[in-house]
């Protein structure tokens, strides 16, 4: 497919699609460009880890918000590696007392010439390998604890949750398994409008829109029983390719969704404000 064009003229294409002065023109006008909603943006639901799924805690088509929890997984296994970790912190942080309250009596035999070089030495070796492996034993336990957060998942943001496409008791694999399902934000929306790249062109070439008037524009929506949708939309982007069958490029205008009316493959029609 072929590339189209920087996003400044591509407004303007997208407006002298819209534009004409004959009665054909001005009643295609009025009914719109076709147009289909589609998300601004989509995450992907899936665990960053291997294991067994508990539980689905959502349902095809549910709002969620930022924060909520979706899929959990079997913890049993990384609840007792974090055990394990904090007991080993725990064990190591004793044996560093007790390599320092040996360094610290060392320390004062050492200012009355009661203890050799050599001995006071080692005892210096030792308490710093004894803070090395709290160190050590301290990202553990952190890297534990992370490990047992990646078994809850959570919406990365508000929006739309598609059916689950696993079931409770999965074992899910990070590089065998596909996505569970997939989050589309709701508001701002946005509708990819169809258009003719020729004819704008041609439009475009005998000054009908200039690229500062295209950027100015407003856009309305008719929604499919040909009621006229309560906000007014702006353009964001070109669509990428150009359908070789059709002719046909997109725009994508962007729509406020609060209610979350529109809904990603809702059929619409887009017209500029007059």
């Amino acid at each position: 497919m072929a590339r189209l064009l920087a996003k400044p003229v591509a407004f303007a294409l997208a407006a002298a699609v819209f534009a004409g002065a004959g009665p054909s023109v001005a009643e295609e006008e009025a009914r719109g460009a076709r147009g289909i909603v589609t998300a601004a943006k989509m995450w992907v639901i899936a665990p960053s880890i291997d294991g067994q799924i508990e539980e689905i805690l959502f349902s095809e088509g549910q709002s969620v918000a930022e924060g909520d929890l979706l899929v959990t997984l079997d913890k049993r296994a990384s609840e007792l590696e974090l055990r394990i970790a904090r007991s080993e912190l725990e064990r190591a942080n004793a044996v560093l007392m007790e390599k320092q309250r040996d360094l610290a009596r060392l320390d004062e035999l050492k200012k009355r010439d009661a203890v050799s070089l050599a001995a006071h030495g080692d005892a210096v070796f030792e308490a710093e390998i004894a803070r090395l492996d709290v160190e050590a034993a301290e990202f553990r336990h952190a890297a534990a604890q992370e490990n047992l957060k990646e078994h809850d998942i959570h919406a990365t943001a508000d929006g739309l949750v598609s059916a689950p496409m696993v079931h409770a008791g999965t074992n899910y694999s990070t590089s065998l398994s596909g996505p569970i399902a997939t989050l589309v934000q709701l508001h701002p929306i946005n509708v990819r409008v169809f258009i003719k790249t020729e004819d704008a062109v041609e439009r475009l070439a005998h000054g009908e829109y200039t690229i500062d008037e295209a950027r100015k524009l407003h856009f309305e929506l008719l929604l499919p029983n040909e009621r006229l949708y309560g906000h007014l939309g702006k353009p964001v982007a070109l669509g990428f390719d150009l359908d070789p069958s059709t002719g046909e490029g997109s725009l994508l205008v962007e729509f406020p969704n609060p209610d979350g009316f529109l809904r990603p493959g809702l059929p619409v029609r887009v017209r500029i404000k007059r």
